[in-house]
């Protein structure tokens, strides 16, 4: 169905599109670009309630597929083919992961498995990826929607507020889940689904604008405001609907949008430069996506460093864009146009195949590339623990405060609380071994920050305690990640409900990652960086001047130093697998290596 051309739309599309490239490229002033992509989800629920025709649904899919797809793969298969020889095998190994999951359409749930997607941790070329997973599942269930808006209208409200409340509720929860996941996300799609259908000139016809007027000034303020959302103050890791994503600033977003697009654009902004520079850079908009966050990553990679998105120079920053110009041109005349308007239909069907094949040949030819000890190296980012308690826990019971890690133990002789940060997690799976080989139940405080600003007070942990009926605390973390005063005060409450608590001193961390630092000295034969026991306490000095010298009768302290160095920190275990996955959480590996300290742990717990 041919629908009227709207230069509004094409607008909105060319900022939407700038405030996420800038985003990406980490420009001061765009820290909330991301928000782009909220536009893009009200645009497209908009258009599909002018495009889907309920008579003919296969025509409805067969168009959605050509003006998605050949451009959506061919950007799959260029990043596999560079990265298969631009990456480690591990960066490779994640990358040909991303592959499967972009070409299954389910690049959200991929991401949504691993970690948030503001976290720069993980190398992730396809990451924007997810926004299209999101997309083209609500194209699925469209004929659904379609039919229960027919049969009864109230649908649509009730639809959209639930969804709406959902999203808020696991913003409080889970960001990530909000984030990723569809039907979190369905508010914004079909919000702007209403405004086709329900509130625009002529309806689901051509939805025309009201174009004069208060609505013409509606839709410039409401345009006007959009400019600026990439200065809000929006934090995409909050647990809080307030400041968090998706939350109150995408609503925000998503009323403007429609706003827009009922009230319409004034002729006098059309006509403008901006208005027309706009427009222009809406129509190579889906290949400027496509293009732009594969061309920053690939380019700034370096291995063990994760995602890079901020260049470090002015000429790299140049070469970003000449590159990002250039491939966005070449996609959208060379593939995205040829694929819309005709031609040979079938040829596109390559692309995905080629994809594929690579996808699941790629590592042969790494193996080509590298050796048997690179590739052990490599192996150290997945060598770890899955975070934390894990996200079904989480979805599950999502006030717990604390999840059981020895499920299996039903008639255990003792109770302990473990607590920590990050540092905690990537050592609990050597601490539940230690503990079970005892009969000891193990808790795990679900919080990432528990005992840390923001996080869990020492009152509410010493209530979960005795709430567990547990018999001691056991506490670990990264230098400098809680004051004395903190344990301090949680010492005096445990004092008076009877419970022991034992700290684990910080493990010795490293100036960069190990497993960069390992890889170096086997590509580069740069030699390894070594640091030994006296290093580790001069580092760690004003740790055990804090925390390290508390007195209580019920305080039992543990150093790591005397396993860990002996005298030289180690860097590997026996079986030279890196001890570490980064510059200072332990891979389950080199976890492994303290098993004599948490065994010296559970045998005072067990007394």
């Amino acid at each position: 169905m041919a629908i009227a051309y709207r230069q509004d739309i094409q607008c909105l599309r060319g900022l939407s599109v700038l405030a996420v490239v800038l985003f990406h490229l980490q420009m001061p002033g765009f820290s909330s670009g991301f928000l782009g992509v909220d536009i893009f989800f009200v645009i497209s629920g908009f258009l599909m309630a002018l495009l889907y025709n309920p008579a003919n649904k296969t025509g409805f899919f067969i168009r959605r597929a050509r003006r998605l797809l050949p451009a959506y793969f061919a950007v799959v298969l260029g990043v596999l083919g560079v990265a298969v020889f631009l990456c480690t095998p591990h960066e490779w190994g994640s990358v040909r992961t991303q592959g499967f999951f972009a070409l299954t359409f389910l690049s959200n749930l991929g991401y949504w498995l691993e970690n948030s997607y503001f976290s720069k941790d993980a190398f992730n070329p396809l990451l924007h990826l997810w926004s299209l997973g999101v997309e083209i599942q609500f194209y699925v269930i469209m004929p659904v929607l379609f039919w229960c808006f027919r049969l009864w209208r109230p649908a649509l409200p009730l639809l959209f507020f639930a969804s709406l409340a959902l999203c808020f509720w696991a913003v409080e929860i889970s960001p990530k889940t909000a984030f990723f996941i569809m039907p979190f996300r369905l508010w914004e799609f079909l919000a702007g689904y209403a405004i086709a259908r329900y509130a625009t000139a002529h309806g689901a016809v051509t939805a025309l604008p009201c174009g004069k007027g208060l609505g013409s000034a509606a839709g410039l303020f409401a345009f006007l405001s959009l400019m600026a959302i990439s200065f809000l103050p929006v934090d995409g890791e909050a647990q809080d609907y307030i400041t968090g994503h998706p939350g109150i600033a995408a609503l925000a977003v998503t009323i403007l949008t429609c706003t827009v697009l009922w009230g319409g654009l004034p002729q006098q902004l059309l006509n403008s430069g901006i208005g027309r520079g706009l427009a222009r850079l809406g129509e190579y908009s889906y290949a400027l996506y496509l293009v732009h966050f594969p061309v920053i990553v690939l380019f700034l990679y370096q291995p063990f460093s994760g995602t890079i998105l901020q260049p470090s120079t002015v000429w790299q920053t140049g070469c970003i864009m000449v590159l990002i110009a250039v491939l966005t041109l070449a996609l959208h005349h060379m593939v995205e146009n040829p694929a819309r308007t005709g031609g040979n239909k079938t040829r596109w069907l390559a692309v995905p195949v080629m994809a594929l094949l690579l996808a699941a040949g790629g590592t042969g030819l790494q193996n080509l590339r590298f050796s048997a000890a690179e590739r052990q190296v490599a192996q150290a980012w997945f060598d770890r623990a899955p975070y934390r308690c894990g996200k079904i826990v989480r979805l599950t019971n999502p006030q717990a405060l604390t999840c059981d890690l020895t499920p299996d133990l039903k008639t255990p002789t003792h109770t302990v609380l473990f607590v920590g940060d990050s540092h905690a997690d990537s050592i609990k799976g050597a601490f539940v071994d230690a503990a079970a080989a005892r009969n000891i139940k193990v808790h795990f405080i679900v919080q990432n920050t528990p005992l840390m600003p923001g996080g869990i007070t020492p009152e509410t942990l010493a209530t979960q305690a005795s709430t567990l009926d547990t018999d001691a605390i056991v506490l670990h973390y990264s230098l400098h990640a809680i004051t004395k005063e903190t344990v301090d005060a949680l010492l005096s409450l445990t004092e008076k409900n009877g419970l022991s608590v034992s700290i684990i001193a910080p493990v010795p961390t490293w100036p960069a990652s190990v497993p960069q630092m390992l890889w170096r000295t086997l590509r580069d034969d740069e030699p390894p960086y070594v640091q030994d026991i006296a290093a580790y306490y001069e580092r760690n000095d004003a740790y055990f001047r804090g925390i390290g010298q508390l007195k209580a009768p019920h305080l039992r302290f543990y150093e790591t130093a005397d396993i860990l160095c002996t005298p030289a920190c180690a860097v590997r275990d026996a079986e030279d697998n890196p001890a570490y996955f980064d510059s200072g959480h332990m891979t389950l590996s080199g976890a492994a290596l303290l098993r004599p300290v948490l065994e010296r742990v559970m045998t005072d717990i067990a007394r």
